[in-house]
């Protein structure tokens, strides 16, 4: 299946190849879960990361679905 990922912030930084401005479209096996795309991409799993997919925010155990767009987000500090 094919999926477009979108990342700001830090999340980006652990991406190899990951381009701002365009997002990337990755092929990815049919019937993985968000911690997967998640291991895959070498981003830790316990920096509080919000994702969302298709415009909803999803947890890890979420199955990705062919064409949705997956986006990772920082959690926000403020003060």
């Amino acid at each position: 299946m094919q999926i477009k990922i979108k990342a700001f912030g830090a999340a980006r930084k652990h991406i190899s190849g990951y381009e701002p401005e365009s997002g990337m479209i990755l092929a990815f096996p049919a019937g993985s879960i968000i911690k997967d795309l998640l291991v895959y991409l070498n981003i830790p799993l316990d920096k509080g990361l919000a994702v969302s997919m298709d415009g909803r925010i999803v947890g890890l155990d979420i199955e990705i679905t062919d064409g949705a767009t997956i986006v990772l987000l920082n959690p926000l500090a403020g003060g």
